[in-house]
């Protein structure tokens, strides 16, 4: 008996000082009373102390990492989730042990278990804030945890007002993971829009600083993707609000005074105070542990956005086939010019023409110039049907949402345009033109039924929607919209292109819907709505390559991506940069003779351009590498030379990127077999190779695109 009663004292005192709840052979949940709470899945691991500060970890072959400095008191440490009000940051809170809740949950994203942290602090001023913490682990996301938090005004009497509400904020110390050279070691994924026009994967380096806005940067610029991502060689880590609508969040990536890097979610709400005994829910975020670049981080983030509705149609076969636009001839561009280009298109192999900007009257009414179209739609159903006799394929350029001064749509709607703050319309500088408001009813009525005269009357095969300002339009304060908030204009933004994508693919389910940006970083909600992403005014074959690989991870590795004209690569004639990722080609070729060109470059295809430029759309006809599927072997940021993979049937096609190359190259992805490895792009066998960690020794210079064929 007396032996009993000491084994009895030996578990209650256990159970008080280290409680361990384990839910099933992936994910547990322990804490130690006053001390650390631990919530783990079998890649993912978040350990919470008493004062709700956290510290992310990556299991990875039995080894927990972290590059996450989560030191309490240290300099310019910072909790996870806090909040900032009355000018004060509240950022600790005293756990309440006893009010842990540990649960099942069953959502959209599959079968888990929840854990709800409870705490209060009593801050500066007499502020008191309650904090609820609620973390979601999930069975099919092993490597991500899913929070929000939930804050009480425990003041009875006076009300606070929020200035920011701060989630997965974290500081990234790369030497944490070793393998590092300083603290801020890393390569990244920003996911902000900027007139800049800056490079959307990038190393960190130094004082650098981007807030990764998802609103609006400039008059054109705003919308992104929300996604902050950081990789070292070891280990990556990201952040993400998974909401379904647009958010008017910063994503903030700051090298800090101590050299390591702060990133998270930061909202300044538009309903900022919180009455007596009031609560503030914060938006649902994500933090998410990787191996390898951004690619890893941006598929799951994309998988988790579709499992709540957000989806991607399967892509039109024409999609795929090489594309001529008419943007060489600019604005003014003549009819003539276009036809006589067309048979040289056609010739080279080219299977799309555009009809660029130009054509238009003004933005916004959309009619035809009589100057260029004397009989008006009878000439341009003869343009597509000119093309259809060629066996080729139409498309149309057109901006949604915006219309010009002295416009038919100003003088007769001019309640539909997007106000701002002192009542003045929003303006658009490249077109100087106004953005007409998404979340009015009859703004998306009318863009539908031009969508509906372009593809059904005048029987166009696809639409170029382009300009940088199409990623999102700025909040709206026109009175005569009542919106909920004037935000309603960002979130309704998405909703438009959907409707014009839909109305498309009803009239002509094989049609193409290409959405460009123009340099911005493409808006994530606006993906779902097109089947030819583009690099977008691409400054370089870099910004054209990696720019790829985001698509390829967000929209699947399948995506039909379009490198966009070859004139804007580096070289002005860079096929391969888009060939080797697995994208479409295309070119603004001039022919027989040029305009006066934009800043001296001359798109004219002279007798050695046209033998060239045969040569690679030769290459891309006849291998397709662009409808394989993308395989992430290679690490964008730390494997040299740059290399990009792609699974094509059996068949494994490479290319490799650098100024020049002499050495060992590791053909990634290949399987327990023996292979031929050629050089596709200058028809040359470069030898054998067998077994997954294949090895060839070559040299090259800025590329090499080969492809390995099993041996039968």
């Amino acid at each position: 008996m007396k032996k009993l009663h000491s084994s009895m004292f030996l578990i209650l005192l256990t159970l008080l000082f280290f409680n361990c709840v384990i839910s099933d052979n992936q994910i547990k949940f322990y804490s130690k009373e006053g001390g650390d709470i631990w919530f783990k899945n079998t890649e993912i691991e978040l350990k919470f102390d008493d004062k709700m500060y956290c510290k992310v970890f990556y299991k990875l072959d039995n080894k927990e990492l972290s590059i996450n400095n989560a030191v309490r008191g240290v300099n310019l440490s910072f909790p996870s989730h806090y909040i900032k009000v009355n000018g004060q940051d509240i950022k600790d809170f005293d756990v309440d042990y006893s009010n842990l809740k540990f649960s099942d949950i069953k959502e959209e994203f599959g079968v888990g278990k929840q854990l709800i942290i409870n705490g209060i602090s009593e801050g500066p001023e007499g502020i008191k804030i309650e904090k609820t913490l609620t973390i979601k682990l999930f069975n099919d996301y092993p490597n991500i945890a899913i929070t929000f938090a939930v804050y009480k005004n425990l003041d009875s009497s006076r009300e606070l007002k929020i200035d920011n509400v701060y989630s997965e904020t974290y500081h990234l110390n790369s030497n944490l993971a070793g393998d590092a050279s300083s603290s801020y070691d890393f390569w990244s994924f920003q996911g902000g829009s900027y007139s800049r026009r800056p490079d959307w994967i990038l190393p960190i380096k130094d004082n650098f600083s981007q807030e990764n806005y998802q609103g609006m940067n400039a008059r054109d610029y705003g919308g992104g993707t929300p996604v902050s991502d950081l990789w070292n060689k070891t280990m990556g880590m990201a952040v993400a609000h998974i909401e379904p609508v647009f958010k008017p969040v910063n994503l903030p990536v700051v090298v800090q005074p101590d050299k390591n890097v702060m990133i998270g979610v930061v909202l300044n709400p538009e309903n900022n105070l919180i009455p007596p005994q009031g609560e503030y829910h914060s938006i649902r975020t994500m933090v998410l542990v990787h191996s390898g670049d951004f690619y890893n981080g941006l598929s799951i983030y994309s998988s988790i956005m579709q499992k709540q509705g957000l989806t991607f149609d399967k892509f039109s076969e024409g999609a795929y086939e090489p594309i001529w636009c008419a943007w060489g001839y600019g604005r003014q561009f003549e009819t003539e010019q276009v036809y006589g280009a067309l048979p040289k298109a056609r010739e080279l192999g080219f299977k799309w023409a555009v009809l660029d900007d130009g054509w238009q009257t003004k933005n916004g009414d959309w009619f035809l110039i009589k100057s260029k179209f004397p009989n008006g739609e009878e000439d341009i159903k003869s343009f597509t049907k000119t093309l259809k006799e060629m066996g080729m394929k139409s498309k149309l350029w057109y901006v949604p949402l915006d219309a010009h001064p002295g416009s038919d749509i100003e003088k007769e709607h001019p309640d539909w345009f997007v106000l701002d703050k002192d009542g003045n319309k929003c303006g658009i500088s490249w077109w100087k033109s106004f953005y007409l408001c998404p979340a009015v009813p009859e703004v998306q009525e009318y863009q539908v039924e031009l969508v509906r005269r372009f593809i059904e009357d005048w029987d166009f095969d696809g639409l170029k929607i382009d300009g940088q300002c199409l990623n999102l339009v700025p909040p709206c304060y026109n009175p005569a919209h009542n919106h909920k908030s004037p935000y309603e204009s960002c979130e309704k933004t998405a909703e438009v292109f959907r409707k014009i994508f839909e109305k498309a693919k009803s009239i002509k389910q094989d049609c193409v819907v290409e959405l460009c940006p123009c340099g911005a970083m493409a808006s994530f909600f606006n993906m779902r709505s097109n089947d030819q992403p583009v690099s977008s005014d691409a400054r370089s074959s870099w910004q054209i390559r990696h720019r790829g690989k985001v698509f390829k991870a967000l929209m699947g590795p399948d995506t039909p991506y379009y490198g966009d004209h070859v004139e804007l690569s580096t070289g002005r004639n860079d096929f391969a940069s888009t060939i080797g990722i697995g994208g479409v080609i295309g070119s603004k070729f001039t022919w027989p003779t040029s305009p006066e060109s934009r800043r001296g470059r001359s798109p004219l295809l002279d007798p050695e351009k046209e033998k060239y430029w045969k040569k690679y759309v030769d290459i891309y006809t006849s291998e397709m590498i662009s409808k394989g599927e993308y395989e992430n072997l290679y690490d964008i940021g730390y494997d040299k030379p740059e290399g990009h993979a792609v699974k094509k049937g059996d068949m494994m096609y490479y290319g490799f990127f650098a100024a020049s190359w002499d050495g060992e190259l590791n053909l990634r992805g290949l399987k327990n077999k023996t292979y031929d490895v050629y050089d596709y792009e200058n028809d040359k066998l470069l030898g054998k190779v067998e077994g997954t960690d294949a090895v060839i020794s070559t040299m090259f210079e800025g590329h090499l695109l080969i492809k390995c064929v099993p041996v039968e």
